[in-house]
């Protein structure tokens, strides 16, 4: 009978059906978190186009992520990140990677050189974990919890959607929702709201490409100094203002104590929306402020250092 036939096979072909076998399961156990892959697409090629509305101006502001390449980091293969923000010319970059056996998107941290997690895509409702999704302080240890799983539509597209949110305080970080096949779709800060307008996923569109919104955008009808971002902060920190019309802008920083500590910007600027970087890598913990003066406009702001 042909089932109970005993063939001896050669060595050879013995060697590569043992390999053939821990390909297919090796394949099985791949494909069963595939689920959870999904609410993180990090593939070349890959775009998302965000909107960002502000309680204050500019009021709203488009910006882009793209996955660029991906690259050898510590014999690990990550991706690089690029998010472009056209209304203040600024540009940012990450490297980011899904260990696929926990689940968990991993960021790549040049500064201390060390990777930390910013999601854990297995989480349900309820769930807690340590991640740092927009935190930049050592040592990215922030709990966070999964609030709800649910069934939505993003860009006319029926999936399943996360919300997340840090519980450290009650600012920041802000809640965000993940969406199976998208990634981040919106974030939700105190006095602004970010969503998701338009993907480009593995080739396929979803929603309406947005052009250049530098030359869409209108310029500020007036000044502006904002909360820098992030705070708190180690060691930079990023603060962006806006003038109406050109003209001397002197932007300083000082310490408890009123001591000048550091000139920013101390020139002629146009009419536009600026943002600065000030680096505190060579000073103490503390409160410090930043201050603006711009012909009659004076503002004068808060910030933490924490090392």
């Amino acid at each position: 009978m042909l089932g109970s036939a005993f063939v001896v096979l050669p060595l050879g072909i013995m060697k590569n059906i043992k390999i053939l076998i821990f390909f297919l399961i090796g394949s099985i156990s791949f494909s069963q978190s595939n689920e959870f892959l999904d609410f993180y697409p990090l593939s070349v090629g890959n775009q998302w186009t965000m909107l960002s509305q502000f309680d204050v101006p500019p009021y709203e502001e488009h910006y882009f992520v793209s996955v660029e390449k991906d690259t050898l980091i510590n014999d690990k293969i990550y991706f690089k990140i690029k998010t472009e923000y056209p209304f203040s010319n600024s540009k940012y970059y990450s490297f980011e990677r899904i260990d696929t056996l926990t689940s968990q998107v991993i960021r790549y941290d040049k500064y201390y050189s060390i990777d930390y997690i910013i999601d854990s895509l297995e989480a349900e409702g309820e769930d807690f974990f340590t991640a740092e999704r927009f935190h930049s302080i050592y040592p990215f240890n922030n709990p966070t919890q999964c609030y709800w799983v649910k069934t939505d539509t993003i860009l006319n597209i029926q999936t399943v959607i996360k919300a997340f949110q840090g519980i450290n305080n009650d600012w920041w970080p802000p809640a965000y929702i993940l969406a199976k096949g998208f990634g981040v779709v919106e974030i939700l800060g105190t006095q602004w709201r970010t969503e998701l307008v338009y993907a480009k996923i593995d080739g396929i569109e979803y929603g309406t490409p947005v052009g250049n919104i530098k030359e869409e955008s209108s310029l500020p009808k007036e000044f502006v100094l904002t909360q820098n971002y992030p705070n708190p902060f180690n060691p930079s920190t990023k603060i962006k203002y806006s003038i109406p019309i050109s003209n001397a802008v002197r932007i300083k920083v000082y310490d408890m104590l009123g001591k000048e500590i550091k000139t920013l910007v101390n020139e002629v600027k146009s009419a536009g929306v600026y943002e600065i970087e000030f680096d505190a890598s060579n000073l103490p913990s503390g409160v410090y402020f930043y201050r603006i003066i711009s012909g009659t406009y004076s503002e004068i702001k808060k910030m933490l250092l924490l090392k």
